[in-house]
């Protein structure tokens, strides 16, 4: 089952997008930079006409406002040579990246209207009524005293452009983006001069659909959006804009490699500017962790709780929350709780009730997958209580799914199947496609366990149709690989190969390390149910580098376990122990008591088959006690068999029949 960890919040991301061609303007065929409307207000656009397309992302360039004659000029000319440029700048510079993220041209419009802006709440409202997804506006200055200022430079023009050094590198493989991120990073801008100040702001008015390509980690609140302002983002500069959208929408794509790339391009351009810079951090973090580099991931989300300014709680809370995570996802649970902790009482303190609602909810997966399922459901009553209190319909379904995940879990399917029943028709209702898509998947999975296996089968492809059509990449990589599961339990091993393959080749383009991992490892047993062994090891030996990038420990030790079956079952004594005692670490570290006592009991005898009684003899007494710690009475006799047969084979019958 999958719990609906809510942990990143990306209300908070730019949606900048690649503008392809340009849209003819509800004021004017053809306007000009000498045209001058007065404050912007919804009648002086209409939908129809700014925006042809129906369909696609829509964005609107108005004037920048100026104090004085020369500035305004100057500002109307900066805006109108914006709207003018970027498709061509678009259509020769950023093609290839276009077409990598997905992006065909009607995806995007672009218009320009002469009128005036001087809030993000104005662009907000405005844009709405003009069904405008992002809105560019901004201010000007330059001296009357020096006219050199006030000449506007080339805003795509290749004169214009920078450099920017990067004292790091950068590298490509599988899909995965390495990228040098670290303290003693070296950063150098060689700029032109400038010609006049700019404040360049940007404001997102509708998400159009996007929020519906986010995985179940990801919860986006169309409603609450970031709006940025770049003091320092100078006529030379907007561009950088530009290579930061193209990460944004290679993001919502689930092209995390790509997103990973372009926002370290951006980021010595913008980040410094930006003025919410803990925002920009954590979309960064959030793709690097789903471009499986964890620790750029954690870095970039450091780097988020680090720009949290003046004592800003809700500020620091969420970027808490995010580490949290960030933290869990990589699979350091203690680190994780004690971020949760942290966050919860800073958004309480706040009044930021639908944060503590996603703090509760991440506090009781973290317990959850510890086992302590009394905590976690203590924390998913909590919050499902406070999501109902605020009117919350998405956070009350996203709880419900949580509690009938945790009771899953303990066992109890009743109650898990009535508390995935109650948030289904919510998950409907408030147009949470990944969150309904989540939901019957955890059906499909609850009802195979309950042996109704045409129920689940129709579960597991309902959920396939909604996360292809929304592009859940991820998600739809989870319910192949458990459509693959259900097919391989039936012994219909031909279509689980075909759902596991599909599974595959999703995650090499996405460049999902975890997901990867996980196919192969689904293959190689099937192939070892087959009997295909030297198939099954070769799978198997292609899962474990991208379980160690992953720092998957419980992959990993299941890997080595299963190489230490099929060797020990071949005969080739001497590769099991060395697989199985690489397994055995890794067991110990996640706390698998049943599993190290299972992989002891194998060294145990392999060494009993190599004629090393001593060391068989003390591997078996291992195994002993963990399986009588863990209540396993059935392996402790079969353990207790196993020390018997070595003191008989040793001729110490007296110790043989005790045993």
């Amino acid at each position: 089952m999958e719990p609906r960890r809510t942990g990143i919040s990306l209300s908070h991301i730019l949606a900048v997008t690649l503008l392809l061609h340009s849209a003819s303007s509800a004021i004017a065929a053809h306007p000009t930079p000498t045209e001058r409307l007065g404050a912007c207000t919804p009648q002086m656009g209409h939908r129809e006409e700014l925006f042809p397309n129906s369909k696609g992302l829509r964005v609107v360039v108005v004037r920048f406002v100026g104090q004085d004659g020369p500035s305004e000029k100057m500002g109307a000319d900066l805006a109108y040579s914006l709207s003018q440029e970027l498709p061509t700048y678009i259509r020769r510079s950023l093609q290839g990246d276009a077409q990598a993220a997905g992006l065909a041209e009607e995806d995007v419009q672009v218009s320009y209207i002469p009128c005036l802006m001087s809030s993000h709440t104005q662009a907000r409202e405005v844009g709405k009524a003009w069904d405008a997804d992002l809105v560019f506006w901004g201010q000007a200055s330059c001296s009357v005293n020096n006219p050199q200022s006030c000449k506007l430079a080339p805003v795509v023009d290749k004169e214009a452009q920078f450099s920017v050094k990067v004292e790091g590198h950068v590298e490509a493989k599988r899909g995965n983006v390495q990228i040098g991120f670290n303290d003693n990073r070296k950063v150098t801008l060689a700029l032109p001069v400038s010609t006049g100040k700019f404040r360049t702001s940007v404001t997102l008015v509708h998400w159009r659909g996007l929020q519906e390509r986010s995985d179940q980690a990801v919860r986006i609140d169309p409603a609450s959006v970031l709006d940025l302002d770049f003091p320092r983002l100078a006529s030379e500069r907007p561009l950088s804009l530009f290579r930061w959208a193209v990460g944004v929408y290679a993001f919502f794509s689930q092209r995390y490699a790509l997103a990973a790339a372009r926002f370290e391009e951006s980021a010595a351009e913008l980040y410094s500017g930006a003025e919410e810079r803990s925002q920009l951090y954590r979309v960064m973090g959030t793709s690097y962790l789903y471009a499986g580099r964890p620790m750029l991931g954690l870095a970039a989300m450091e780097q988020a709780r680090a720009s949290c300014t003046g004592g800003d709680e809700r500020c620091l809370g969420t970027a808490l929350q995010n580490l949290g995570w960030a933290s869990a996802r990589i699979g350091e649970k203690a680190k994780a709780l004690s971020f949760y902790e942290q966050a919860l009482p800073l958004l309480r303190r706040v009044a930021d009730r639908s944060g503590e609602s996603t703090a509760l909810n991440n506090l009781g997966a973290v317990y959850n997958a510890q086992g302590e399922s009394a905590k976690a459901l203590s924390f998913y009553e909590q919050a499902l209580a406070l999501s109902k209190m605020i009117g919350d319909r998405l956070g009350e379904a996203t709880t419900l799914n949580n509690l009938g995940a945790a009771y899953d879990t303990s066992g109890e399917k009743a109650k898990a199947l009535s508390f995935y029943e109650q948030a289904l028709p919510l998950l409907v209702q408030t147009g949470d496609r990944a969150g309904e898509a989540t939901t019957l998947n955890n059906l499909g999975a609850l009802y195979f366990v309950l042996g109704e296996k045409a129920k689940a089968l129709s579960f597991y492809e309902q959920a396939l149709v909604l996360r292809t059509l929304i592009g859940d990449r991820f998600g739809e990589m989870t319910t192949l690989n458990n459509l693959g599961a259900a097919h391989d339990a039936l012994g219909d091993y031909e279509k689980a190969l075909g759902f596991y393959g599909k599974s595959l080749l999703l995650s090499r383009k996405t460049g999902s390390a975890q997901s990867e991992a996980s196919t192969l490892m689904n293959i190689g047993s099937i192939h070892d149910s087959l009997g295909h062994r030297d198939s099954a090891i070769d799978y198997y030996s292609q899962a474990l580098p991208l379980l160690t990038q992953e720092r998957d420990r419980v992959g990993l030790a299941r890997a080595f376990s299963r190489i230490g079956v099929i060797y020990d079952n071949i005969g080739a004594k001497t590769d099991a122990l060395s697989s199985y005692k690489k397994a055995l670490p890794f067991l110990r570290v996640i706390g698998d008591r049943s599993g190290t006592a299972s992989v002891l009991n194998n060294i145990g005898a392999v060494y009993d088959a190599l004629g090393d009684k001593v060391e068989a003899l003390s591997h078996y007494e291992q195994a002993l006690v963990l399986l009588k710690q863990v209540g396993d009475y059935a392996g402790a006799s079969r353990t207790l068999n196993n020390i018997s047969g070595v003191y008989e084979a040793l001729g110490d019958k007296a110790k043989a029949v005790s045993r």
